[in-house]
């Protein structure tokens, strides 16, 4: 399980990054979070509150977390 997180006092950012592969039952109980498929697309599933997490392939979280910093630094004075 990844999270992209950054923080600074005025914004934040945050996204799950989906995985490749399923997750193995031991990640499955530590974790409580499951990888659920519904037709073509896959989802990550919170075994606590049955919701489903956002969650973004790798380049797509990556491309976004890249947006977000060049937001921080175009709002510097």
């Amino acid at each position: 399980i990844v999270q992209l997180a950054a923080y600074t006092p005025k914004e934040n950012f945050q996204q799950y990054i989906m995985p490749y592969m399923n997750l193995n039952p031991a990640a499955r109980q530590r974790h409580q979070i499951r990888v659920i498929s519904i037709g073509f697309y896959r989802m990550l599933k919170s075994m606590q509150t049955y919701k489903i997490i956002k969650s973004k392939s790798e380049v797509a979280a990556l491309m976004d977390f890249l947006n977000w910093l060049e937001m921080l630094v175009a709002k510097q004075p």
